[in-house]
């Protein structure tokens, strides 16, 4: 007996001492012998670092054999030993809790903005994978005459009679250089558009109020739809995310008279409601606490909540898939056809799929709210759309 509980706590004290550091070096290490940079997509990193679903898949064979390779290298693979085996599987749900890791997942994508994000980096990355690969230097700096070369390439400089490399650029153990295809920046440049589509959807592109039929975040105790802090109303949008409520109906009409009394009842009852309903015939549902809700009959037409915030399929979904679909396009397109700058016909595409989804998005929703003021008023005309 005595000896199962040893082999049992050797087990389990081996998955408990697991770090971040460890499973961050185990995957870098994997990432190199693909020819990759240790730079990835974020939904990248958070796969390859999620620990139970690393013993998974190296359990039942159907991990990436680089990453396997790497965690038995670095005594992080499965227990040969059945017992210590079993403290290796007792341990891992404990180290999850103790390490936030499986809740990561929720602070990695607990906003609109953020899912858009990790979706559009995802997306990107598997239409041009150079964006997260390195490439080799023809450049040995363990001589001089190598040091010199990098020089002229542009790899490096001397300060203070020290040779020191240029970002983006590393040398292995051996002194040979090799660097990043596309620095990370740059890459990052590209969610640019989606998250302006975005933002603009969620009404936090409007710095001096609030968004039609809202109010201001820093409301004006004359006008609550205007404000008069832009600093204060930009700071609470940009950092916080936060929106300002719905105008009373009395002022929320005046701009929006396309939406009856009745909808916009119905409405804030169900922007408010957080009691589960999962029957779908009547056109909602909402998950337990409001995490997650949807409509297809709102006063922005169909759309889905997360955590309050509204993203309504024409004005939010439209631009967002395709400010997407363009970037993933233009980077298929440039590697498989066309050939030319990657990064300027992806930022491109997702600069022009955005644009294109705002302005079509808009005349989708214009077009619903003149229809549905004409239904709730059939002897006035709808002008103003």
């Amino acid at each position: 007996m005595a000896n199962f509980f040893n082999r049992f706590m050797r087990g389990f004290k081996d998955e408990m001492g697991i770090d971040r550091t460890d499973q961050n070096q185990t995957h870098y290490a994997a990432r190199g012998k693909q020819g990759l940079d240790e730079d990835s997509d974020r939904l990248t990193h958070m796969a390859a670092n999620h620990r139970i679903s690393s013993l998974v898949r190296d359990s039942i064979g159907i991990s990436n054999p680089k990453y396997r390779e790497e965690r038995e290298k670095r005594g992080m693979g499965i227990k040969s030993d059945p017992v210590e085996r079993l403290g290796q599987y007792t341990a891992a749900p404990v180290r999850d809790i103790a390490t936030d890791e499986s809740r990561g997942w929720w602070w990695l994508g607990n906003a609109p903005q953020a899912l858009v994000n990790v979706g559009a980096e995802y997306a990107f990355g598997k239409a041009a994978p150079e964006l997260y690969r390195k490439q080799k230097l023809d450049v040995n700096i363990s001589s001089e005459d190598g040091r010199r070369k990098a020089e002229e390439m542009g790899k490096g400089r001397t300060v203070d009679g020290e040779f020191k490399l240029n970002p983006g650029v590393k040398a292995d153990n051996k002194g040979n250089l090799e660097e990043k295809m596309i620095r990370g920046g740059h890459a990052a440049a590209l969610l640019f558009p989606s998250g302006f589509a975005a933002n603009s959807a969620l009404g936090l592109m409007t710095p001096f109020g609030g968004y039609t039929g809202y109010e201001a975040v820093v409301p004006s105790q004359e006008d609550p739809s205007k404000t008069e802090n832009a600093v204060a109303e930009v700071a609470a949008k940009y950092i916080l995310g936060r929106t300002g409520n719905l105008l009373p109906y009395s002022e929320f009409s005046e701009v929006r008279p396309d939406v009856s009394r009745g909808e916009y009842n119905a409405y804030k009852a169900f922007k408010y409601d957080k009691q589960g309903d999962f029957d779908l015939s009547d056109g909602d549902f909402t998950l337990p606490t409001g995490v997650l809700k949807g409509t297809t009959d709102g006063i922005h037409g169909p759309e889905i909540q997360f955590l309050g915030r509204s993203m309504p399929l024409t004005t939010f979904g439209v631009p967002v898939a395709s400010s997407i679909v363009g970037g993933y396009l233009g980077g298929r397109l440039t590697r498989n056809r066309t050939g030319g700058n990657l990064m300027r016909n992806m930022l491109a595409g997702t600069t022009g799929g955005t644009a294109a989804g705002m302005v079509v998005g808009n005349l989708l929703e214009a077009e619903r709210q003149r229809r549905n003021e004409l239904a709730n008023n059939p002897n006035n005309v709808a002008v103003g759309f």
